[in-house]
């Protein structure tokens, strides 16, 4: 009928003093295009809610299982590009090295995984620390250098001398190499990617700027969603889990901070971390 329909979910309290999720949906009753007043359903959602928690638990599960055995695999094959085990010849140590890059990939993947989980259930926590951005951003570009010279990209650096962040260093250490990852993705063989940070009187932003792709305005919506992938000019055939940018947005949201984008199809994106410097909320919190 065109009328706003607006959802809430919440608690009430039963028997015993359990508590039943439900869902409030609310649409106003109009008479003559006249609200004369609103129309309330509750609908019980706990077999939602266990079925949430379920795969919640599934996820963290199986991500955990999945990140012992590749952490081992890992290790083995760093003993081997070392010539621990004994020499090998270029041809060998090529493909044992695409398969240590392969692996380190698919440990990211995991631990995106984890931490995901983790948010979800409500169990994840941020340590702060002082960090220095130049070389976190310089061990980021390092990890992924290999991709950079594979694509023929160039990415320059541009952050001021000494410019600190009071944040948790894995959290945003993770948010920065994941958007990191998909501007290398997302922009062509030989395309260029500039990583800037800079400050203002109340807070720290780290911005990731190329010239790919970009994405269209019908496309911006579900960009933040869990598991959501953009559909279009071939980005789907992308490999991607689709929960990097959910997870940056989560991220900068537990430091009370917000992800900012702007995009042009055919011209490129630039995502912003925007972080408060430390203020008394965050540190109570810490503590």
């Amino acid at each position: 009928t065109g009328k706003n329909v607006y959802r809430l979910d919440l608690f009430l309290a039963g028997k015993g003093r359990t508590r039943i999720p439900v869902a409030v949906t609310a649409s106003p009753y109009l008479v003559d295009n006249r609200p004369q007043g609103v129309i309330e359903l509750f609908t019980d959602i706990s077999n939602e809610k266990a079925l949430d928690q379920a795969k919640d638990d599934f996820l963290a599960l199986v991500s955990h299982q999945l990140q012992t055995p590749a952490t081992a695999v890992k290790q083995f094959l760093g003993l081997l590009l070392e010539g621990y085990i004994g020499k090998i010849v270029q041809e060998q140590k090529d493909v044992v090295q695409k398969a240590y890059n392969n692996n380190e990939e698919q440990i990211s993947i995991i631990q995106d995984l984890l931490e995901v989980a983790r948010i979800e259930s409500g169990k994840s926590v941020i340590n702060v620390e002082n960090i220095d951005i130049k070389a976190m951003i310089d061990e980021i570009v390092s990890a992924q250098q290999i991709t950079v010279d594979k694509r023929q990209q160039h990415i320059t650096i541009v952050v001021p001398a000494k410019l600190t962040a009071q944040a948790d260093p894995t959290k945003l250490k993770m948010c920065i190499a994941n958007l990191l990852s998909n501007a290398l993705k997302y922009t062509s063989v030989k395309g260029t990617i500039q990583i800037k940070a800079y400050e203002t009187e109340s807070t720290v932003s780290i911005a990731i700027k190329d010239n790919g792709i970009g994405i269209a305005k019908d496309q911006m919506g579900k960009l933040f969603n869990r598991f959501s992938r953009i559909d279009q000019g071939g980005a789907s055939a992308i490999p991607g889990t689709g929960i990097g940018l959910f997870l940056c947005k989560q991220i900068a949201e537990m430091h009370k901070g917000s992800m900012i984008v702007t995009s042009k199809p055919g011209e490129g994106s630039e995502f912003t971390v925007q972080l408060p410097k430390m203020h008394k909320k965050l540190k109570a919190e810490k503590s």
